[in-house]
């Protein structure tokens, strides 16, 4: 029987202070999101970002080990959290391997309450599957997501219920309010046709489960399901020929279908899905009109496992030949597994980051400073990671600044391509699928 998880180990006596800076941050990021100044609130996410370190030297076994090892004072400032507690994704693939390959889901407890605030107690003796393992954890109030590079060796990343909501509600304070998307609660204005598998592990497919269930219909173009023991094995169904043109049939059928019913196409998946699906199209030598205001928008990188790089312009210029949606309806999001929001770019290149988080750039020795612009390894400060610690450093490289675009938003942003940094395996959700035959 699942016992009840310990809430905390000692008192958080920080809590309420940081809900309180994290209530600042979301009202400052609707501003933002109506084209309005948001430095203002810089102070409040320093405090909020510091703050947190607090709770991880009380919460988190292994944070506060790394901290007194390097002798850290109780409080620190920006600079010092960027030069010196700062974590790669490493943290989130510590465990022993072996683990995974005895099943021992019990060390895998142990090791998870080691790396996160919530001390996690539950038998484990029916558990045998990485995805058993995540039902049972949710059932307990942890919610796991997971990533992995070409290492095989996945990220686990869990999140209490306030980190959880957070990931789940942080991208609507800031959505455009004219997209097709509706996050007012009424009825729903698109249909959502997802370029892939089910799924909700990884952030690609935990999108991809949050729009199918903002839209009036929804249809994946694969039914099978992609669980973590199949990201970790390497291994999904494959699919016939013939399935694969009754598949995509069956996708024409759901395009027209909205379109004969007035609604807008959500076109959603990782870009090496997408050009997929619509040069499948292309040898059919079919073309679909959608309705005005249809959109694509995608997620989980530019790269596949074999190396290739798909030209984001031969993408858009597929999907504009094949179903009719312009380059100005073509939107791309960044994000990684441990972040609790994405970036979307906007018409002019650039990646707008929210102020509910904090960006830097790093260079080739991880050293950073507050406030800094210029080209090199990206990292994120995210005051809303309550469960693990949020001091981010990507692996990616691009290049970050600040000031007013003339798409209207201020503030922060990557401008042009985000690149993977040499030496570094390729990571994220499209790339990880990419690498498994379906």
């Amino acid at each position: 029987m699942i016992q009840t998880i310990d809430e905390h180990r000692e008192a958080d006596t920080n809590i309420g202070k940081l809900l309180g800076l994290q209530a600042d941050l979301i009202d400052a990021t609707r501003r933002w999101a109506k084209g309005e100044s948001a430095d203002d609130i810089t102070p409040v996410r320093h405090e909020a970002i510091c703050l947190n370190h607090l709770r991880y030297v009380n919460l988190i076994p292994a944070y506060r080990q790394f901290a007194q090892s390097v002798d850290l004072p109780e409080r620190v400032d920006m600079n010092l959290v960027i030069n010196e507690l700062m974590f790669t994704d490493d943290l989130f693939k510590s465990y022993d391997p072996l683990l995974l390959d005895h099943a021992d889901f019990a060390g895998m407890n142990a090791w998870l309450s080691n790396i996160c605030t919530q001390n996690i107690h539950f038998d484990t003796s029916s558990v045998s599957t990485v995805n058993e393992w995540r039902v049972r954890l949710k059932s307990a109030g942890i919610f796991l997501s997971y990533s992995s590079g070409t290492s095989g060796n996945m990220s686990f990343i869990p999140r209490d219920p306030m980190t959880w909501a957070a990931l789940r509600k942080n991208s609507s304070y800031y959505a455009n309010p004219n997209s097709i998307i509706r996050l007012d609660g009424k009825t729903p204005t698109f249909d959502c046709l997802v370029a892939g598998p089910r799924g909700e592990g990884m952030g690609i497919q935990g999108a991809a489960a949050g729009l199918t269930r903002m839209a009036a219909n929804s249809l994946y173009l694969y039914d099978n399901v992609v669980s973590g023991d199949d990201v970790r094995n390497r291994s999904m169904s494959t699919t016939t020929e013939l399935d694969e043109r009754a598949a995509h049939e069956a996708a024409l059928e759901f395009i027209d279908a909205a379109r004969s019913a007035g609604r807008p196409l959500l076109l959603f998946g990782a870009p090496f899905q997408l050009r997929r699906f619509c040069s499948q199209l292309a040898s059919m030598q079919t073309t679909i009109d959608t309705c005005p205001g249809s959109t694509v928008v995608t997620g989980g990188g530019w790269k596949s496992f074999q190396g290739e790089r798909i030209p984001q312009a031969e993408l858009v210029g597929l999907v504009n030949q094949t179903l009719n949606i312009p380059s100005t309806h073509f939107i791309d999001t960044y994000s990684t597994a441990e972040l609790n929001c994405a970036m979307t770019n906007c018409s002019q290149g650039h990646y707008h980051i929210p102020p509910l988080i904090e960006p830097v750039v790093l260079d080739e020795s991880l050293f950073g400073e507050c406030g800094a612009t210029g080209y090199g390894i990206l990292g994120f400060l995210d005051p809303f990671s309550m469960s693990f610690p949020g001091y981010l450093i990507t692996g990616d490289m691009g290049r970050l600044e600040k000031g007013v675009c003339n798409c209207g938003l201020h503030g922060w942003y990557v401008d042009g391509e985000i690149k993977r940094a040499p030496n570094q395996t390729i990571k994220g959700c499209g790339g990880v699928l990419a690498s498994m035959t379906v």
